[in-house]
């Protein structure tokens, strides 16, 4: 696969065919990408603005004699990619190839990336066939590029492979590789595929890291399979992985989701005590958890921790709590904290403002109610018919 004929054969048909569509489809090289800028297209990063900019500053850099150093390039390719203007990187790059600009590793790896990202993997493999022709040497950064075109086409087996060809060549998969397969796997909703190739690797002691336990974690606590979880976590602390708080937050979240809002509570208390802060996400969870069961007391505690650490809760949030308080009988409360949430500029939701309303008509209170319903037309909240109607 690294240094295969076919790839290598592969190599000159397949780009001449892609470059037959990608010139109709920008009109030679930078006429389009501008157009398309001059429509309203633009992006941030690297001191351009817009495509427009990108592509006219690589108009003068190719016309210089001598030419600029190669990072020059580089450098204007990089910022069309991270504007995700993957097909006009493309053609700046054949534009350099037609005017006899010699490529350098980094700038194939680049048109590598285009490829992989305009779902054309197979074009990724003939460009890498075509850089061992020339005699450059494959890299980890290349080779992941492929992997991970690979896995967002669905085809994990090939990705899988390829992963352990790059042991057989010198190149040491790394974390990231593991990750981007492990998401692939279970983006095509095979788990069981997922915890196996996770199990080979950990017998291998390969390089797994955080994040590729997150992604596997995440989808089980998703799939209510919490205690598989947990254990997967345990057996990552056994390797010397420590959790991060995207690890407590799918655990915690999970826990709340199966009503476990005690355990929730617990592994928050030990996230904080391994030195892991938790952040906007982990109180979410643990306020709704709380709410879920009528506990409004700790909700309270939770929502003005929070606030003291700087978190300002959204629309899904108060509205829980507001919820949970009238039902519990607190409509003062309930009423604070919707002040509250109007001081703070939360943008406001009818479901968040229902609570307090069945709870007035309901308490026999209509001329309140209906304060309240006013209220929210003046705050720019349209009554819906549910409200309207208590």
């Amino acid at each position: 696969m690294f240094s295969g004929r076919n790839a290598i054969s592969l190599c000159s048909a397949s780009i001449r065919s892609f470059r037959f569509r990608s010139s109709r489809a920008t009109s030679s090289r930078a006429p389009n990408p501008s157009a398309s800028c001059a429509r309203g297209e633009s992006g941030a990063g690297g001191g351009f603005g817009r495509l427009r900019d990108a592509v006219s500053r690589f108009d003068a850099i190719v016309e210089m004699r001598p030419l600029p150093p190669m990072e020059e390039f580089s450098r204007v390719l990089s910022v069309v990619v991270r504007m995700r203007h993957y097909s006009a990187a493309v053609a700046l790059i054949e534009e350099m190839g037609s005017r006899g600009v010699g490529l350098n590793v980094y700038i194939w790896g680049i048109l590598m990336n285009c490829l992989c990202r305009l779902r054309r993997v197979e074009l990724g493999f003939a460009v890498l066939g075509r850089v061992l022709k020339l005699g450059f040497e494959a890299n980890s950064v290349m080779l992941n590029t492929l992997i991970n075109g690979l896995c967002e086409g669905g085809e994990i087996d090939r990705a899988v492979r390829l992963a352990d060809e790059m042991g057989d060549h010198g190149l040491r998969p790394s974390a990231y590789t593991y990750a981007a397969i492990l998401k692939g796997a279970l983006g095509k909703g095979d788990r069981g595929l997922a915890m196996e190739l996770l199990r080979k690797w950990e017998r291998q002691n390969s390089r797994l890291n955080v994040v590729a336990y997150n992604t596997v974690i995440e989808v089980l606590c998703k799939d209510g399979l919490v205690s598989e979880a947990l254990s997967l976590c345990k057996d990552m602390v056994g390797r010397g992985v420590e959790p991060d708080v995207i690890t407590y937050n799918s655990l915690i979240w999970g826990l709340c989701y199966l009503g476990r809002w005690r355990g929730a509570l617990a592994l928050s208390i030990k996230m904080v005590g391994k030195g892991v802060q938790p952040d906007l996400l982990t109180y979410s969870c643990l306020i709704h958890g709380a709410t879920r069961q009528g506990r409004w007391r700790e909700a309270l505690v939770l929502f003005e921790q929070m606030v003291r650490e700087g978190y300002v809760a959204d629309a899904v949030t108060y509205t829980s709590l507001v919820e949970c308080l009238c039902s519990s009988g607190k409509r003062v409360e309930a009423r604070r904290l919707l002040i509250d949430m109007m001081q703070r500029r939360v943008i406001l939701d009818v479901q968040t403002f229902s609570p307090e309303v069945r709870a007035l008509c309901m308490e026999g209170m209509l001329t309140k109610a209906k304060c309240v319903i006013d209220g929210m037309s003046q705050g720019g909240v349209e009554p819906d018919v549910v409200t309207s109607t208590y």
